[in-house]
């Protein structure tokens, strides 16, 4: 290679980076990067919390949709009319050891009202609601009050399971106390040797039922739903358990955690028009047979915690209402937010 005069003086204005130069430049991709760094760490942050909170929202969606079914069907009986349940002779007669079933369809307890049998935790509402469900049908008559019940399926139902059976007149509610061949038994616990929580009070039910009613459809045989909704402590976060035909004083099953508060107001109807004339606490109702409606909310919180600011949601605070009464959230930092609705009582109108 020839190297001449113009070569060699480009050559020697070919320099590198002095170090004031790239340190000015390490400092700008340091303050670049640190900017970044804070963006990136916000919008993961935002992320989590729109995460949350589109979980919390669907899980209060799922609460609500199940409460608002429950109510709906409260009062059900199957074709049994003017069911009166303070009433020993009928049309349904409770064989159960329990007397909180056949109580009316909807009832419930207010904050520090509630009876400690009921609610772990007094400073919140209580919902019970009863219902019932058909499962099966019978397969044959009996053959006198004491025989077993034959039925045409008994898969999902199990020993201990609260059922009814019934034809448009009348009614039986029985525990299961064991299960056969396509037959479902409603003996004491004395008889079957079992260990029922729920017993039966005999081995004969009221009366002897036949396959079919009149009109050549056989009769059913249902689930009897006694269910209650309260907020209990489930691992340190607040949730709403939901129990089964489960004695009084448990809380039953974790439904949905992340539940603050749960506020009933009920509409009673005292000009039988099927019309709620106010919404009152449970404290206040005159009459349960006179509920047509139910209003109830969800005081619904994220599990995590984010950052130093708090969730405050009223000028107080230190407090969040809900339908009416206040809340202490204390000092977690959580996103809150209130779900509502109101379901009317199908079977009250």
């Amino acid at each position: 290679m020839n190297f001449t005069r113009d070569n060699l003086k480009l050559s020697g204005r070919q320099r590198g980076v002095s170090l004031i130069e790239m340190m000015v430049a390490l400092t700008i991709s340091l303050m670049v990067l640190s900017g970044a760094s804070v963006i990136l760490v916000n919008a993961n942050k935002s992320s989590r919390i729109q995460d949350d909170l589109v979980g919390m929202q669907e899980n209060a969606r799922f609460a609500i949709q199940q409460i608002a079914d429950d109510i709906r069907m409260s009062g059900y009986y199957g074709c049994v009319e003017d069911i009166n349940p303070v009433d020993p002779n009928g049309p349904i007669i409770n064989n159960l050891s329990s007397n909180d079933y056949l109580a009316s369809p909807v009832r419930g307890y207010e904050h520090s009202g509630t009876p400690v049998t009921t609610l772990t935790d007094d400073s919140r509402d209580v919902l019970e609601i009863q219902y019932a469900n058909p499962v099966t049908t019978m397969a044959a008559t009996m053959d006198s009050p004491q025989s077993d019940i034959t039925v045409a399926d008994t898969s999902g139902i199990s020993v201990g399971d609260v059922l009814m059976v019934a034809t448009c007149e009348t009614g039986d509610i029985f525990a299961v106390s064991g299960l056969g061949a396509g037959t479902l038994q409603h003996q004491t616990d004395a008889t079957s040797g079992g260990d029922l929580v729920i017993e039966n009070n005999s081995d004969s039910l009221s009366a002897l039922y036949p396959q079919q009613t009149y009109a050549g459809i056989d009769n059913s045989i249902y689930r009897f739903n006694r269910i209650k909704y309260s907020i209990a402590d489930d691992g340190g976060v607040p949730a709403l358990f939901r129990a089964v035909n489960q004695p009084l004083n448990t809380p039953g099953d974790p439904f949905i955690r992340g539940v603050d508060a749960f506020e009933v107001l009920y509409g009673e109807d005292t000009n039988n028009d099927s019309i709620p004339d106010s919404y009152v606490a449970a404290d206040a109702v005159t009459n349960w047979g006179n509920i047509s409606a139910i209003r109830f909310a969800l005081l619904m919180r994220t599990e995590n915690q984010y950052g130093s600011d708090f969730d405050r949601a009223d000028e107080s605070g230190d407090t969040i209402a809900v339908l009416g009464s206040d809340f202490d959230v204390g000092d977690e930092r959580v996103r809150r937010r209130t779900f509502q609705t109101t379901v009317f009582v199908r079977n009250s109108i």
